[in-house]
């Protein structure tokens, strides 16, 4: 739920640090975590997004995607791949 909130503020021109070429946002906790049985402390969430980055592992995922793709519909299968593209395709002996 919380990282939901940040996700909808970080990518925002006032969130942008150039020098860094990133985006980052803090959220502050209400809720009080408890220390230890006698003292609690408050907590702030922060969250940093590099777009860049965030936009080559897309891509790069896509690109695996696909070639999982190929090895099923060519019924070139690596053993070592199947509990890999398991979650995203379903595979049947026809």
């Amino acid at each position: 739920m919380l990282l939901s909130q940040l996700t909808a503020m970080i990518e925002h021109y006032q969130s942008y640090h150039g020098a860094a070429n990133l985006y980052s946002q803090q959220l502050t906790i209400n809720q009080v975590f408890k220390a230890s049985e006698t003292s609690c402390y408050p907590v702030t969430l922060h969250a940093y997004l590099d777009s860049e980055r965030a936009t080559e592992g897309c891509i790069s995922f896509h690109k695996q995607l696909q070639a999982w793709e190929r090895e099923l519909q060519t019924n070139h299968l690596i053993e070592a791949n199947s509990k890999a593209y398991n979650p995203y395709f379903k595979v049947t002996k026809e």
